[in-house]
């Protein structure tokens, strides 16, 4: 008995010394003479760090792929973490949320290149160790952000997380949770993301990403913001923001699958846009100031209006997209008190407590450009 143990312990020795692993490695290049189109190993070309304690980290993060009646399916965001082991030369690796493990083996290691071997695809997958980089330590206190309409069935959306865990999440179509819901986030979520994107020195990241000479392609809008002010205002066209950046923006995307939320009852119109004369914001920015208006109270004040909008009621279901026009209010504001039309095209004056406007036009103004 004790000898066929020596044996089963000396049959999976490992071969690899694992403090060579630790660390953040970037992907670099698939060597393969094939079509790259069609391969599905789409997590072998994420960025990850591998850390002690068996603990992994997947920039892309993990799916799950969820059935839907009509034969089709969505995916199910179950984080950037993960669990792995190393079994003589190879790496296996599972998201923490996950049952099944994946498993490449280590074809080299050294201090700055790794090579992982593929047993699916039989392909190589090179990667290199990322450089340290010092972390900023940029406050924030909320973030917004905004899928827009592409050619297709991208999800078109708009979520709101701030430090307490509060979620409002706006489903306008292509996804499955579609109306206004309100409800709680696991607060570690929105620290973790606020670490990481210090972690890539964020305010340091250009304002627009776009993919050139190319169109109909999704795009995206997120917005930071730190004590009333957004400090940060990104667009994104066609998925061209660094990787890190959506890695991290993975976890508010995918947010309102692990919030508990509940249907958020509202008869007033949700801003879109920016608001005339001449202030321009994306899309996020706009949903930051209605972020604003679902918590204003209601006053009797009389203000001068300095801007104007026209914003749009929710939806119901299968509306007659013929009547879209139907659907449209006025809202005009100073910047603090905001008049809006309600569903019956009466008024009310919302007060949200500063001039919202005025704080952020810096960055309203960098959209001009």
């Amino acid at each position: 008995m004790f000898l066929y143990i020596l044996i089963l312990q000396s049959c999976h020795k490992n071969t690899i010394d694992t403090n060579m692993l630790l660390g953040e490695w970037e992907f670099i290049q698939l060597e393969s003479k094939e079509d790259e189109y069609g391969i599905t190993t789409t997590y072998l070309r994420s960025d990850f760090k591998i850390m002690k304690d068996s603990l992994y980290e997947e920039n892309n993060g993990f799916y799950q792929n969820q059935p839907l009646p009509n034969n089709e399916h969505y995916s199910i965001y179950l984080g950037q973490k993960g669990k792995y082991y190393i079994t003589d030369d190879s790496l296996f690796v599972k998201s923490i949320k996950g049952k099944k493990y994946f498993a490449q083996k280590i074809v080299k290691v050294s201090k700055d290149y790794l090579t992982l071997y593929d047993r699916d695809s039989k392909l190589n997958f090179q990667y290199k160790r990322k450089s340290v980089v010092k972390p900023s330590d940029v406050p924030i206190d909320q973030i917004t952000l905004s899928l827009a309409p592409c050619f297709g069935t991208c999800p078109i959306s708009s979520i709101s997380l701030d430090s307490e865990g509060n979620v409002y999440y706006y489903g306008i179509s292509n996804t499955k949770l579609e109306g206004l819901y309100q409800g709680k986030a696991n607060k570690i979520i929105f620290t973790e993301m606020v670490k990481k994107l210090n972690e890539i020195r964020f305010l340091e990241l250009e304002n627009n990403y776009s993919q050139k000479n190319v169109t109909d392609l999704p795009r995206l809008s997120v917005s930071f913001i730190s004590n009333n002010k957004i400090i940060k205002s990104i667009d994104d066209y066609g998925y061209a923001q660094p990787k890190e950046l959506k890695g991290i923006l993975n976890n508010l995307i995918y947010a309102w699958q692990s919030a508990k939320l509940n249907k958020y009852e509202y008869n007033l119109p949700i801003i879109h846009y920016g608001f005339q004369p001449n202030i321009s914001m994306n899309t996020s920015d706009s949903f930051y100031i209605q972020s604003l208006l679902f918590k204003a109270k209601q006053s009797d004040k009389e203000f001068t209006s300095k801007y104007r909008t026209t914003a749009q009621l929710i939806l119901p279901e299968n509306f007659d997209y013929e009547k879209l026009d139907s659907m449209d209010r006025s809202i005009s504001t100073d910047g603090q008190y905001f008049k809006i039309q309600k569903e019956n095209k009466d008024f009310v004056t919302l007060d949200i407590g500063f001039d919202v406007i005025s704080t952020n036009k810096e960055i309203f103004d960098l959209h001009k450009n």
